[in-house]
Order: C-alpha cells, then structure tokens, then sequence
C-alpha cells in the first residue's frame, strides 16, 4: 500500500501522499472518524498523487459534512486535482464558496 494520511489539526483537515484506489479505503475510514465539527477545510496541497478515488474522497467528504450538518471548504488543490475536477465537470466545487460548502 502506498503512504498517504488524513490529518486534523482544529478544523483543518489535511490529505497528505497519494490519494488513490489503493489508499482509499483507508482515507475514508479515517475521514469518517475526522469530520466533525461545524467549519472545516479540506486542504489538499500536499496530495503527491490523485486519481478518480481522490474525487470520490472530496465528493464523499463533502456528502458527509452535509449530513452531519457541518461546513466543508476544499482549498490548495494541487493542479493534478484540479485537471480531475475539470474532466468530470466540478471545477465550481473550488470556484464558488457556495457549492464549496456543504449546505
């Protein structure tokens, strides 16, 4: 498996190392276990290595801040990222503070 971690510093959570399918798994359940609270930052700056499985962990980020009633901001993706969100269509998930939130 390759390195990658999620950490949470007050309510700034941090996706570091390679964000892939073989990481996924292990991201989610940290995810789950990290989301709380009602403003948090999702910051990306220091993912080494993106795919689709880092697009489902934003969208799964974003889903589960929504039901547990909280707002997520994703912020310093790396251009990587960026190439993604554009090729499935949800760059506006960066673009506009509004669809950056959660609710």
């Amino acid at each position: 498996m390759t390195a990658s971690s999620l950490s949470k510093d007050n309510n700034i959570l941090r996706l570091q190392g390679e964000a892939t399918f073989n990481t996924l798994t292990s991201l989610i359940a940290q995810l789950e276990k990290m989301l709380t609270g009602d403003i948090v930052e999702f910051n990306c700056s220091e993912v080494t290595k993106a795919d689709s499985s880092t697009i489902a962990l934003l969208l799964y980020a974003l889903q589960l801040a929504h039901k547990n009633k909280s707002t997520l901001k994703i912020v310093a993706v790396t251009d990587s990222i960026k190439k993604l969100l554009k090729l499935y269509g949800l760059e506006e998930l960066l673009s506009t503070n509004e669809l950056a939130r959660a609710h």
